[in-house]
């Protein structure tokens, strides 16, 4: 054997502490945490430029991105200084008729991720953050602060519902005060979002909800009047206060809080429809939750008293099933309204048990003074955090998104499908990430997909823990269907476009 010359072993040396330093980097990107198991990796953002007016594409062009991502990018990280939860997206604008505008809202929770995922409670800050893309997410601009920051928790603004109109006005009503805690408000701020260099916004000041003039007239207690946010407490109760409950433990219902559920608003021309989940809780033993809802006919300026779901007990009720200390169902949102019709989802939440629940889906008349009806979808294996976007390009066709099949405390499936309006049947769902918190989808006016969602565990997490990344993407139906019907890859999206945690991804997850 030749003996190696000195410049040999020099170089021999050399590579092999290059391989070592490349190995111990790579291990640091997989981002190992105080639980050995829980180890993630995440691929690199790919942001493919769609060189058309507003980015959207053509529709001969469509077909060609059914084999991968348009984009995939990291939004948003997860910080001990400030926790990324409850993102919402929202398309808009008016590109010859087309929506090309995006925007993006969540909340940072600083100190804590969310006691039973919720973010206002009077005593933690939380402040609401957006960025804003002009052209369809081929680039966003800087991350900003809707309104002032909330330096104190008395100016915390979380569980944000967007809306979005076709004249480029947006607006973000956000739960303030205590939130379910007690002492609920709920605030709004609007904004025309037009051109701009760096992606800002110029919000209004956040303001309480005004009502229409003669809406408060319809509240008996006039003590309250003067407090628009007690007016809406005294109203929930006087339509469903004292509805005989079906547990021992709480003969009647009586409100003594409201919440909301972060998601898009419904938006039909100038009509913007927002539903409240009323609540009667007690922390320590039960919580009962009803839905109200509110609708404005200017945008957002002046609000009136709309339709309503008691809680349980007395003809059609909400399926509130009591269990720890509070409701599985413990949210609602409006998922669609089409100008006359508004349907609202209660979002099941099933904390402390990994049972999946039904989704329920109530509609009526958006401005009626009567109860919802109810109707069971056809989606029974539910678990929370649902969007549903329509195509703008098909009416009748909508796109789910939903948190479901929990194995465990804090590791879901993120799902997404074609679906009805009425959820009674659809696609098989295209699974996007196996460990999950919630997501939110609309379409863009060429009818590709738009998500943003909490994909994986945030760097330092433990087991256990509510601390996402912020995940963004963008894709075509095709792409979705040529998922669906790839058995092989378990209707996933692919390996090297996926956020996951080896130790707790698909398939175990879903046996």
């Amino acid at each position: 054997m030749r003996k190696q010359s000195a410049k040999t072993r020099l170089m021999v040396l050399a590579t092999a502490l290059l391989l070592v330093w490349v190995s111990i980097s790579c291990k640091s990107n997989n981002r190992p945490s105080s639980d050995s198991d829980l180890r993630l990796e995440r691929p690199p953002d790919t942001i493919n430029e769609i060189t058309n007016a507003g980015g959207l594409l053509r529709d001969d062009e469509l077909n060609n991105w059914n084999g991968e991502m348009i984009q995939i990018r990291l939004l948003a990280v997860s910080e001990d200084g400030g926790y990324r939860r409850s993102p919402v997206i929202a398309t808009f604008g008016n590109l010859n008729g087309k929506k090309h505008k995006i925007l993006t809202v969540m909340e940072k929770r600083f100190g804590r991720s969310g006691e039973r995922d919720v973010a206002i409670d009077g005593n933690s800050r939380v402040q609401l953050m957006y960025q804003y893309s002009q052209n369809s997410g081929n680039n966003f601009g800087n991350e900003f602060v809707i309104g002032p920051a909330a330096d104190e928790p008395t100016l915390s603004r979380g569980a944000p519902v967007v809306f979005v109109g076709n004249d480029d006005t947006v607006g973000v009503v956000a739960a303030a005060g205590g939130g379910m805690y007690g002492n609920s408000e709920i605030k709004i701020t609007k904004a025309t979002a037009g051109s701009s260099s760096d992606g800002s916004i110029s919000w209004s000041e956040w303001s309480d909800l005004t009502f229409a003039a003669g809406e408060l007239d319809k509240v008996t207690n006039k003590d309250v009047t003067n407090n628009v946010n007690k007016a809406i407490l005294a109203y929930i109760n006087q339509k469903m206060g004292g509805t005989i409950m079906a547990d021992s433990r709480k003969p009647q219902f009586n409100a003594n809080a409201f919440y909301l559920k972060s998601g898009l608003g419904g938006v039909s021309g100038n009509t913007w429809v927002l539903a409240i989940t009323a609540l009667d809780i007690n922390l320590n033993t039960h919580g009962y939750f009803g839905i109200l809802v509110l609708y404005s006919e200017d945008s957002g300026t002046t609000w009136k008293f709309g339709p309503y779901a008691k809680p349980m007990g007395g003809g059609d009720k909400v399926p509130w099933y009591p269990y720890d200390a509070s409701s599985d169902y413990r949210e609602s949102q409006v998922v669609a309204f089409d100008g006359s019709t508004v349907t609202v989802v209660a979002a099941p939440n099933t904390i402390h048990d990994s049972r999946p629940r039904a989704m329920y889906s109530f509609s009526g008349s958006h401005s009626a003074d009567a109860e919802l009806q109810l109707t069971l979808t056809g989606i029974t294996e539910a678990t929370g955090g649902i969007g549903l976007a329509q195509n703008p390009n098909n009416n009748s066709e909508y796109y789910l998104i939903n948190t479901r099949k929990r194995v465990a405390q804090y590791n879901k499936v993120l799902t997404i499908a074609k679906t009805t309006l009425d959820m009674t049947s659809g696609s098989p769902e295209m699974r996007m990430t196996g460990v999950s918190g919630v997501g939110s989808v609309a379409v863009l006016g060429d009818g590709s997909l738009v998500t943003i969602a909490e994909e994986a565990f945030a760097e330092g997490s433990a087991l256990g823990e509510t601390k996402f990344n912020i995940v963004q993407r963008r894709f075509t139906p095709g792409y979705m269907n040529a998922r669906q019907g790839d058995t092989d890859n378990l209707n996933m999206i692919r390996e090297p476009e996926r956020y996951y945690n080896p130790g707790y991804d698909v398939p175990d997850m879903d046996n």
